[in-house]
């Protein structure tokens, strides 16, 4: 997904890109192809600021170095960078007292990723938890940016939050998807699913 998306580079948003794909550009290796060595189609920016910046990407990719792209790329389009590494995306979510950052606390921590799911509820070591988001690529979260994320930071500064995040809330409104967490999952049919898996375990 990352090898096919060129809004992190000078001078392209998503309108170029979009005119890259119809012209059959989809790749790195493509743009390269087709651009360089003839005369610029971007203008205010040079072929080796642009050679050097996907350079820069095919090095950053190799070496799983992902905050490269989440400084790049708009936060709608982090979904990439958990794509391009399933195994270091974790999903995250919190429950509190409340919703007031400054007089609530929070209870309970799910951090889930490929290798299953882990908990961390007050009065416990919150180590485990902490350990498998510092060392996440990218984090999933529903309203993570208004709520979960900004907990995590007052409370447990210690926890390393990745710089890509996708936030579900935010992420599915282009695709008309709005509402609670709850409210989407029933329009998605989730709630049916996990109910069937209840009834047939």
């Amino acid at each position: 997904m990352l090898k096919n998306t060129f809004i992190h580079l000078p001078g392209i948003g998503p309108k170029k890109e979009r005119n890259l794909w119809e012209q059959g550009i989809f790749t790195w290796d493509d743009f390269e192809q087709h651009f360089f060595g003839q005369r610029s189609l971007f203008p205010g920016v040079s072929d080796d600021v642009l050679a050097r910046t996907i350079e820069q990407s095919r090095v950053a990719l190799h070496e799983g170095n992902f905050e490269f792209f989440a400084e790049r790329l708009p936060d709608q389009e982090h979904y990439r960078i958990a794509l391009a590494d399933p195994r270091s995306t974790v999903f995250v979510d919190i429950e509190t007292t409340g919703l007031s950052i400054y007089y609530d606390y929070t209870t309970l921590i799910g951090a889930a990723n490929m290798d299953g799911y882990h908990l961390y509820t007050r009065g416990q070591s919150a180590d485990r938890v902490a350990e498998l988001i510092s060392s996440a690529k990218c984090i999933v979260t529903f309203n993570g940016t208004s709520f979960d994320l900004k907990f995590l930071r007052k409370e447990f500064p210690e926890i390393r939050i990745p710089k890509s995040h996708v936030d579900l809330r935010f992420f599915g409104r282009p695709f008309g998807l709005r509402g609670t967490q709850k409210h989407i999952e029933r329009e998605l049919g989730l709630n049916a699913l996990r109910k069937s898996r209840r009834c047939s375990a």
